[in-house]
């Protein structure tokens, strides 16, 4: 399977909370889903002992493609104004509860 250019979020839009990381790895390129490698089995973990469901949750990135060789340093401030314009536009279309 080749590798998603842009993992996108997860979750519905409507969620009442929103989990954002930082940018995909590798399990997640792979995927085309946030969180789904070993970040994410430890983020599963977390959420059952607070007593929630990742599937009630928005689950994104600020950047939703991950940098050359993982390093966060890559990303140009023009690649994280990007990335947090694209979330506020996520969040904006989000339905209000």
């Amino acid at each position: 399977m080749s590798e998603p250019r842009w993992v996108p979020a997860t979750g519905p839009l409507d969620a009442s909370c929103v989990l954002v990381g930082r940018d995909p790895g590798f399990h997640e390129m792979q995927q085309g889903k946030p969180f789904v490698g070993p970040s994410g089995r430890l983020l599963d973990q977390a959420l059952g002992r607070a007593g929630l469901n990742r599937a009630a949750l928005l689950v994104t990135n600020v950047v939703g493609t991950q940098p050359p060789g993982n390093d966060f340093a890559f990303h140009t401030s023009d690649n994280l104004a990007r990335g947090l314009e694209a979330l506020d536009k996520l969040l904006r279309a989000a339905p209000r509860r």
